[in-house]
């Protein structure tokens, strides 16, 4: 519940600025902006939990998800392009992106189960 929580702020706060650039001086705008945001950040995120209770996989389908877009960073990753070459770099971004998902899942559950042995 912390994490949601702080989560919020920091998207609420995303949202402010989001929403203060495009009303600029119409403050009518920024505050509809904002009863709009932050109305549907709390209503998503009451969702958001709530699918997650019922359906926990989704969390190990987010944390594949991260994983698997971390990975394909590496296709985009100019250093990685300069070492091993373009090309190379470009062939390896379906692999890079398994093993970001495996290494993300793989750690997730690897510290589930020593809190669970820890708690035992």
């Amino acid at each position: 519940m912390k994490t949601v929580a702080i989560a919020d702020a920091v998207m609420s706060l995303d949202n402010v600025l989001a929403i203060a650039a495009v009303a600029k001086d119409n403050r009518s705008m920024l505050v509809m902006g904002l009863l709009i945001s932050i109305t549907l950040i709390v209503a998503g995120a009451g969702l958001i939990m709530k699918l997650l209770e019922k359906f926990p996989v989704l969390i190990w389908a987010g944390a594949a998800l991260l994983g698997w877009l971390a990975g394909e960073m590496f296709d985009n990753d100019p250093i990685l392009a300069q070492a091993i070459g373009a090309d190379l770099a470009h062939r390896l971004e379906i692999p890079m992106a398994i093993v970001g998902a495996v290494a993300v899942v793989g750690s997730a559950w690897l510290s589930r189960r020593r809190r669970a042995e820890v708690a035992a």
